[in-house]
């Protein structure tokens, strides 16, 4: 059996409201020769029968539950780890692809190493509030921006499986693995290219760590990377 051309990473914690709807946007793919690989962070609701529902209905759906929470890195980088396909694409458990997102990805990344998209940001109910154009990833710009952003929406990524792993630690607890992630693929000399299509819903919510953390350490983090480039 062949291995299939995309894996979609799609780690949990707690979502059951909203996994299901992840995963289903996946499965409504126009593009069909891909895995779902769901990583379940210790949950104490009721995910992991919501997954099994799901499993029931379509075999290209893995699920790993963990004994218990080990942070959202480590299980990015488990997900990464029993993937079978060559492109890991990302899709938070919050966050919906659109239909033609695995489509374009396979077809854009036979031209560079890390992919991603505009996307849209959406409130807690699905419904789209703003759309965020994809611009080219500079890292010049990177550096002179204020909080060094790099304005992609990490639901909107893939990536060549190449052994990737996402930093753990102060990184993942703050939610900005994404970003150090983005910052190290640059430095190991991966080649980034981006569409303008839509293809990835962001969901915001009360939830957010965007919205809790602690964002002078955010900046002293990033920075004491920044400056080392």
């Amino acid at each position: 059996m062949k291995n299939p051309k995309v894996s979609v990473i799609i780690p949990t914690y707690n979502r059951t409201h909203l996994v299901g709807r992840a995963i289903q946007s996946v499965l409504d793919q126009t593009y069909q020769d891909f895995e779902i690989i769901v990583i379940d962070d210790g949950s104490t609701d009721n995910t992991e029968e919501i997954i099994k529902k799901f499993q029931k209905r379509d075999k290209r759906i893995k699920y790993k539950r963990l004994g218990k929470r080990v942070g959202r890195s480590e299980a990015r980088n488990i997900g990464n780890a029993m993937a079978s396909s060559k492109i890991i694409c990302v899709n938070d458990a919050d966050d919906i692809s659109f239909r033609q997102r695995a489509r374009t990805t396979i077809n854009a990344m036979k031209k560079c190493d890390v992919f991603y998209s505009s996307f849209c940001v959406m409130d807690a109910f699905g419904r789209i509030r703003e759309q965020i154009k994809a611009t080219s990833f500079d890292i010049e710009k990177v550096k002179n921006d204020p909080l060094h952003y790099t304005y992609i929406c990490h639901s909107s990524m893939a990536y060549k499986n190449k052994g990737v792993k996402y930093s753990k630690g102060d990184w993942s607890d703050l939610g900005i693995d994404d970003w150090k992630l983005q910052i190290d693929l640059h430095k190991k000399g991966y080649k980034f290219g981006f569409s303008q299509k839509l293809l990835v819903g962001y969901r915001m919510s009360s939830a957010n760590i965007e919205l809790t953390r602690n964002n002078k350490k955010v900046l002293k983090l990033k920075r004491g990377i920044i400056e080392n480039i």
